[in-house]
């Protein structure tokens, strides 16, 4: 489908290499999470996630947003 919203110029050749990306990185991490015992790092995530949202974010760029 990337390849022929490329051909039909509807995304740039640049735009879709990260798409590609994107979703390979997605699928591993998915099978890794499956794979891995999640309960055993389930607290340190939670922890990790807990501080990533209430550290102040100022002068930092936020991950969730694009370049």
């Amino acid at each position: 489908m990337v390849v022929s919203f490329v051909s039909a110029g509807v995304m740039t050749f640049s735009q879709s290499i990260g798409f590609i990306l994107g979703a390979n990185i997605g699928t591993t991490i998915t099978a890794q999470i499956i794979d891995f015992k999640i309960t055993k790092y389930a607290l340190a995530m939670i922890a990790a996630g807990f501080l990533i949202e209430t550290l102040p974010n100022e002068g930092k760029r936020d991950i969730t947003e694009p370049c």
